[in-house]
């Protein structure tokens, strides 16, 4: 009788076992598959066009792409071409599909306008390349010739060159 349980028991053992290491190799296969599904490329220069003519270009230290419409570049950096206009960011995630930029982390935009150089620094900000607008909702300040302006939030229009702080706008003067 006990002879009769015994292999039984073995088995049991083994199916149970062999479950076991059916799923631990499933999930080894599937998060290998979505690994390789993400790309990865070094020094990367990423050209725009509009109606074909060349209107941005993108640089980075690495870009990932993990969906057919996502890139995420680090170290981002992106000049339009024909005007003086500079967007740079720690990280860019670029919607291909809704032709849209999230960056963070030291976002820096600088441009001219009237001949001076203004600089906008803030945390986090957003391209939109349908609306040619750059704007952000974080703490912001804006470096002018001879002036610092702080405030909450802005919107820049690519186009015109308009520039507005949202709200609490705070300048001080800087004499040289």
């Amino acid at each position: 009788m006990r002879y009769f349980f015994l292999p039984i028991l073995l088995g049991l053992l083994f199916l149970v076992s062999y479950e076991g290491i059916f799923n631990y190799v499933s999930d080894k296969i599937a998060k290998n598959k979505i690994n390789q599904t993400q790309r990865v490329a070094d020094r990367i220069k990423v050209f725009l066009f509009n109606k074909k003519l060349l209107t941005w270009v993108f640089k980075g230290s690495q870009a990932l792409f993990p969906s057919k419409n996502l890139i995420n570049i680090n170290n981002f950096e992106a000049q339009r071409v024909g005007e003086y206009l500079l967007v740079k960011s720690r990280q860019a995630v670029i919607d291909k599909k809704r032709k849209f930029i999230s960056l963070q982390g030291n976002v820096l935009v600088e441009f001219k306008k009237n001949g001076k150089s203004i600089r906008i620094k803030t945390s986090k900000a957003f391209v939109d390349l349908t609306k040619n607008i750059i704007y952000g909702n974080r703490d912001v300040e804006v470096w002018e010739p001879h002036r610092v302006i702080k405030g909450i939030g802005f919107r820049y229009n690519i186009k015109t060159g308009s520039f507005i702080i949202l709200r609490d706008v705070k300048t001080s003067i800087n004499t040289p």
